[in-house]
């Protein structure tokens, strides 16, 4: 559900505010969102509604989320992430969200490579570079 895996997305050629990934419901989302506004990335894992925005924008690389560590953007630690309690109701979407059951938020890009996997948190930070960089060869 997001909340309890992490989850590794390379993309490339995104346009518009499309996410590569997401769930969610009232009180709860998990999604990335590379090219907010053109201005930043978009990291939301909370109980609550907000996102936290990380600028510059991202039309393409990697993004990884680490519940209980962070947002990596190309194996390198974005934005601190807490793990959150709560688990999502629906279903997580893939270059999309689902947002209560209605899917939208498209991505216009492509999305190369998509990892969802458990992992040590003290190996956590090694195991994103070494992804990252397998993922960039593609």
């Amino acid at each position: 559900n997001g909340s309890t895996h992490s989850i590794v997305v390379r993309f490339s050629a995104v346009t518009g505010n499309g996410m590569l990934f997401g769930t969610g419901r009232v009180g709860f989302s998990c999604l990335i969102t590379p090219n907010n506004g053109g201005a930043a990335v978009g990291w939301r894992l909370t109980d609550g509604a907000i996102a936290t925005y990380v600028a510059p924008a991202a039309t393409s690389g990697v993004l990884a989320m680490v519940p209980g560590q962070g947002g990596y953007r190309n194996g390198a630690l974005d934005l601190v992430l807490s793990s959150v309690a709560a688990g999502a109701t629906y279903p997580l979407a893939i270059a999309c969200r689902n947002d209560g059951g209605v899917i939208a938020n498209f991505l216009a890009g492509t999305i190369a490579a998509f990892a969802i996997y458990s992992d040590n948190p003290a190996t956590v930070a090694a195991n994103i570079v070494a992804l990252t960089t397998r993922m960039q060869a593609l």
